[in-house]
């Protein structure tokens, strides 16, 4: 049974990374914050069994902490991201189980992702969900194009929405466990010792 994990990043350059921190706490704060985050997406990315397709925002970077032997490096390619995500999908069609993540989840384990691989094996499509009416995973053993059309990213509707997209299609569909994403210093504040612990063990 053949294993995709789609790793969506952006390349971390400050002043595009964070943005609402960013508004807080300054570019450079924001800058570290992301660039924690990553590193945690990395590390628990790197404990899972799959092969790890990296997808970064705007160039493929060569010399950084994702080393090439361990993840296939691709740009994100489309004017939004439902596009980019499904052609992202679409490149990894070829694997029985394709899961997308994105990096800034610190609660984000790879338990948790092998679980999504679990329910994969009963279930069409695996589900993470954010606290904030998003999700932090997603996963499918088939390409559902429509998961990721006239989707309204970057609002509390994207998971209701999805949602009602599996139920239109009759998709059996599985929830992982609520988690926090990043995207106010409150929302650091609340996770950063959770990410530090992880790290350390």
């Amino acid at each position: 049974m053949e294993q995709a994990l789609i790793i969506f990043i952006k390349n971390p350059v400050a002043g595009k990374v964070k943005t609402r921190i960013a508004s807080e706490s300054g570019d450079s704060a924001a800058l570290d914050i992301y660039k924690s985050l990553m590193e945690h997406t990395r590390l628990m990315s790197l404990k899972v069994d799959a092969t790890r397709m990296l997808f970064y925002s705007d160039r493929v970077e060569r010399n950084d902490s994702w080393p090439e032997k361990k993840f296939s490096k691709n740009v994100q390619l489309g004017e939004d991201l439902g596009t980019r995500m499904l052609n992202a999908v679409k490149q990894a069609s070829e694997y029985d189980k394709k899961i997308l993540i994105g990096s800034d989840c610190p609660g984000i384990t790879p338990q948790i992702i092998e679980q999504a691989y679990t329910y994969l094996d009963f279930h069409d499509v695996v589900i993470g969900p954010t606290y904030d009416g998003g999700y932090y995973l997603i996963g499918m053993n088939q390409i559902v194009p429509e998961l990721f059309q006239h989707i309204p990213w970057s609002t509390d509707q994207v998971l209701a929405e999805t949602i009602k997209v599996l139920q239109q299609k009759r998709l059996l569909y599985k929830m992982l466990p609520t988690l926090r994403d990043i995207d106010t210093l409150e929302d650091w504040e609340a996770e950063k010792n959770k990410l530090v612990r992880e790290q350390t063990i």
